[in-house]
């Protein structure tokens, strides 16, 4: 049973088209794994971590960042996937070169949360 804090499904994705540099970040049971490369990276955020990411995922309006995102005058640039399921909540969205209000603040809070 997971805990209150955690995630059911926690899944972020980006491809950088210019370097071909993929990074993803997923749940996987009670941790994070960040891939990047042939780097793989483990992380178990605490409690706290956690309470501080989702308070401000709401702060963001984050819920109701669905569907997709894309700017069609570029061709090179980023790709980026993301999709979490927390208590009542789903965020299922993906962009090319364009990303909903607030998406560079809630890159800083994954940077803060496997802090």
């Amino acid at each position: 049973m997971s805990k209150s804090f955690e995630p059911d499904i926690f899944e972020f994705s980006t491809l950088e088209l210019i370097y071909f540099k993929e990074i993803s970040l997923i749940w996987d049971e009670d941790i994070l794994v960040y891939y990047s490369g042939d780097e793989e990276k483990e992380f178990s955020p605490v409690k706290e971590n956690w309470e501080y990411f989702w308070l401000n995922l709401d702060k963001l309006n984050a819920w109701d960042w669905q569907g997709e995102y894309k700017d069609n005058n570029t061709l090179d640039g980023e790709t980026w996937s993301l999709n979490i399921i927390y208590k009542n909540n789903e965020i299922n969205c993906s962009g090319s070169n364009k990303y909903p209000d607030g998406f560079s603040d809630f890159r800083q809070q994954l940077k803060i949360l496997i802090s």
